[in-house]
C-alpha cells in the first residue's frame, strides 16, 4: 500500500517521499500536486496532444446538433491549439451550418471568441424556434397548402337574333 504523505497544516516546506505509479518523487508539500499532474500526463496522456487537438478541429462541424454542443467540442480542442482570437473565432463561424451562418450575417463581426460563441447560440436559437413555428402550423392547417377547386364557368350561348337585352321565351314542356 502506497504511503501518503501528510499534509503540513501551515504549508511549510517540508520534503516528502511520494510513491507514485511505481516511482519514487521527492516533492515538498508546496509542489506536490503540480509533479503529480506532470507524472499523471506522461503516463496516460496524449502524447501530441497539440496535433491531435488540430485534426479534431479541422473536422469538426456542427452538423444536425445545436451550436452549444458544437460550442462545447470546440472549445475543448481549442484550449490545446497556439491560434489567436481571430483564427478561432473563424474556423468557428466557418463550421457552422448554413442556416445559422445566414442569420449570423445580420451581426457585426465578433471581437473574440467567446462573443462569437454568444452570437452564434442566440442565432440557432432563433433558427430552432423558427422551424417549430413552421412544424406547429403545418400540423394545425395541413390544408393550408391544398389550392381550392376551380369551380366551373357556366356558358351561355346565345343565338345570333337573340341578345341580353331581350328575355329569352320560356320553354314548356
Amino acid at each position: 500500500m502506497p504511503s501518503w504523505p501528510r499534509w503540513d497544516p501551515s504549508l511549510r516546506s517540508c520534503t516528502k517521499l511520494v510513491r507514485t505509479f511505481g516511482r519514487n518523487i521527492i516533492a515538498t508539500s508546496r509542489n506536490f500536486f503540480p509533479a503529480f499532474l506532470e507524472e499523471f500526463e506522461a503516463t496516460f496522456g496524449d502524447m501530441d496532444r497539440r496535433q491531435t487537438s488540430l485534426t479534431k478541429l479541422y473536422s469538426l462541424h456542427q452538423g444536425k446538433r445545436p451550436v452549444s454542443v458544437y460550442a462545447y467540442e470546440f472549445r475543448q480542442f481549442a484550449c490545446d491549439v497556439q491560434w489567436g482570437d481571430q483564427a478561432l473565432c473563424d474556423h468557428f463561424c466557418r463550421s457552422l451550418r448554413s442556416d445559422v451562418k445566414n442569420l449570423l450575417l445580420n451581426f457585426l463581426e465578433p471581437t473574440s471568441l467567446s462573443q462569437a460563441i454568444k452570437k452564434v447560440i442566440s442565432c440557432d436559437n432563433r433558427v430552432f424556434e423558427l422551424r417549430q413555428e413552421e412544424r406547429a402550423t403545418s400540423k394545425l392547417s395541413p390544408f393550408l397548402h391544398i389550392k381550392p377547386m376551380v369551380q366551373p364557368q357556366v356558358v351561355v350561348r346565345c343565338s345570333p337574333m337573340t341578345s341580353f337585352n331581350d328575355p329569352m321565351p320560356m320553354e314548356i314542356d
